[in-house]
């Protein structure tokens, strides 16, 4: 008779701190002061780095929220903030909900205080964490 509990890592899950802490590479040339790579003016507007920069200022520790079809972009707009507001910042990469709907509850596992939404929301009430909308500015 076999027991019901697993134990460690299977083939197909990971542990939930590996998954919270688990470091990926990527390939991003180097940001420097003055170059623009690109690309990067239009994620600076798209994505509105400047009032997502005066958000991290405000709560340090920010998860980042994005709907399946802007992932491709998350790690780039992630650098760029990370880079320009000195800030770790985290990328909720498999959300609880719709991708509509804010993840106060995967923002939690990292202890965010705060949660950057990219996309199109419901604007379902927050009640944990201060939350900001960004909808994409062409």
């Amino acid at each position: 008779f076999m027991s019901g509990v697993v134990t460690g890592s299977s083939a197909f899950s990971s542990d939930a701190e590996n998954v919270i802490t688990r470091k990926i590479e990527t390939f991003h040339p180097k940001r420097e002061e003055g170059v623009v790579r690109s690309g990067e003016k239009e994620l600076e507007q798209y994505y509105e780095i400047d009032k997502c920069l005066e958000f991290i200022k405000r709560y340090h520790k920010v998860a980042l929220q994005f709907p399946d079809h802007l992932l491709p972009d998350s790690v780039a707009v992630a650098t760029i903030l990370k880079h320009d507001s000195g800030e770790e910042v985290y990328i909720l990469g498999d959300t609880s909900y719709g991708s509509c709907c804010v993840d106060e509850t995967a923002a939690e596992h990292i202890s965010a205080n705060g949660i950057i939404h990219f996309g199109s929301s419901c604007l379902t009430k927050t009640g944990r964490l201060p939350v900001l909308y960004i909808f994409g500015k062409e």
